[in-house]
């Protein structure tokens, strides 16, 4: 497992354990909507980073851009996926 992968699995695990300080959830909640994870992620991380980006504690792209997809070379469609060379910090 790539290192980047292996952060967000570890900071999922410390979020779900509530072992992370307000701070901590922001950053790791602006790193799953960078990634797009928050979006393919189980409902409660898209709610919370909806509710982040209303605060105005994270930011997000426009829907349109995100919903067009990754024109990284080797990404797909369903871009940002963990398998994106942005998600592996390529971009």
């Amino acid at each position: 497992m790539k290192a980047a992968r292996m952060d967000i699995v570890e900071d999922v695990i410390r979020f779900e354990d509530g072992e992370m300080s307000d701070e901590e959830v922001v950053i790791f909640f602006q790193k799953l909507i960078d990634t797009g994870l928050a979006w393919q992620l189980q409902g409660t991380y898209g709610r919370m980073a909806a509710r982040l980006i209303e605060a105005g504690l994270c930011t997000a792209e426009d829907p349109a851009e995100q919903a067009r997809g990754c024109e990284a070379p080797g990404c797909g469609t369903e871009c940002p996926a963990i398998t994106c060379p942005r998600y592996e910090g390529g971009e």
